[in-house]
């Protein structure tokens, strides 16, 4: 499953919100509810290395931090996925 992310919407400890409207929108459109332990792949727009438009892709975890649930990112798993192969 994708979800939308922002890589400036990160806690302290490098794990990412995922109560963005983008992020919402895709649960939604998904009809998922978010639980622990859950694996997803976050994605957002990007450039890849030759500045070609891109979405930056992710492999994590779902976490609690208090009320709200994050993701845990997998650092071994960024890639770049060109959008005319896109699954988004």
């Amino acid at each position: 499953m994708r979800l939308y992310f922002d890589t400036n919407a990160a806690t302290e400890e490098g794990c990412y919100w995922l109560s963005l409207p983008g992020t919402l929108r895709d649960l939604e459109l998904l009809g998922i509810e978010l639980e622990e332990g859950m694996a997803v792949t976050l994605y957002m727009d990007d450039c890849d290395e030759a500045g070609r438009p891109a979405l930056l892709l992710v492999d994590a975890i779902v976490e609690k931090d208090g009320t709200h649930f994050v993701a845990r990112a997998d650092k071994r798993t960024w890639r770049h996925e060109n959008l005319r192969d896109s699954a988004v």
